[in-house]
């Protein structure tokens, strides 16, 4: 315990005391009633004059140096650590999903860039998985050889059409049926580089 602590709690016990006092005991009160009574207004005046400076200075002597360093919490709260771990830039993969995102609303350079990043990380991916060089992997990738996904396959291919039903989705949702083509091939790609 610091001496602030020890100082703060024994004024605070003989305050309750005190109090305890006058509530309980009506003997101390009717002589404190007296000795008002007796004494100038001018002393009362000094006294509690003393009383509240020398409250002032036990205060002050509180709030020194210590009291007015930052503690923890206040640091965490002005910068919290997160701050620290993750600095204002841009998120790995950002330009990917706003690229997917285009595609999905309709626009046929995002979606073609889309495919072209799909179909390279097919081709790598088969390659390494059936350990074959990257022009056999690319072929196959192109002939719609490196899946048994019709879907996944008719996307990267460009001489592949997609099965009747995708082509009818894709008329009635084009939105939701981008999407379960691009996830269909993500699936794909990732179920081979898992076998190897």
């Amino acid at each position: 315990m610091n001496a602030r602590t020890a100082l703060f709690g024994t004024i605070g016990l003989l305050a309750t005391a005190l109090a305890a006092l006058v509530v309980f005991d009506i003997a101390v009160t009717t002589t404190a009633v007296a000795f008002a009574n007796g004494v100038n207004g001018t002393v009362i005046l000094v006294l509690c004059g003393l009383a509240l400076g020398l409250y002032g200075l036990v205060a002050a002597w509180a709030a020194g140096p210590e009291a007015a360093t930052e503690t923890t919490f206040d640091t965490a709260v002005d910068n919290p650590p997160e701050s620290v771990a993750a600095p204002e830039t841009a998120l790995v993969g950002a330009a990917t999903d706003a690229n997917v995102e285009a595609a999905l609303d309709r626009d046929e350079a995002a979606m073609s860039t889309l495919v072209d990043r799909l179909r390279a990380t097919a081709t790598e991916t088969y390659a390494l998985a059936t350990d074959t060089d990257q022009q056999t992997a690319k072929a196959a990738v192109s002939a719609g050889n490196w899946t048994d996904d019709d879907v996944a396959a008719a996307l990267l291919a460009p001489d592949i059409s997609q099965p009747l039903l995708a082509r009818l989705r894709l008329w009635l949702d084009p939105e939701s049926e981008r999407e379960r083509r691009i996830r269909q091939t993500i699936n794909e790609i990732e179920a081979i580089g898992g076998e190897s």
